[in-house]
C-alpha cells in the first residue's frame, strides 16, 4: 500500500484558513468574508461550516491589490 501522508501534507499546506488569510493581510475575519463574498478572494468550501483559501488565490489577490494601486 502507498502512504498518502506526503502527499496529504502538501495539499494541506497549499490551503490556508480564514483566520491566517486575515492574519496575513492585517485585517479581521469579517472584511475576508467579505472579499470571498464580493468575488475578490476564491475559496474553498469544505463542508457547511468550512472554508480555506488556496495560498496562490491569496498571492494573486494581493498581486491584483498592488498592481491597482
Amino acid at each position: 500500500q502507498r502512504s498518502l501522508v506526503g502527499s496529504e501534507m502538501c495539499i494541506r499546506e497549499d490551503f490556508l484558513t480564514i483566520e491566517k488569510v486575515a492574519e496575513i493581510l492585517d485585517i479581521s475575519k469579517q472584511k475576508v468574508n467579505a472579499l470571498i463574498k464580493s468575488g475578490e478572494l476564491k475559496v474553498l468550501r469544505i463542508g457547511p461550516r468550512s472554508q480555506r483559501i488556496n495560498v496562490k488565490d491569496l498571492e494573486e489577490y494581493i498581486n491584483m491589490r498592488i498592481i491597482n494601486r
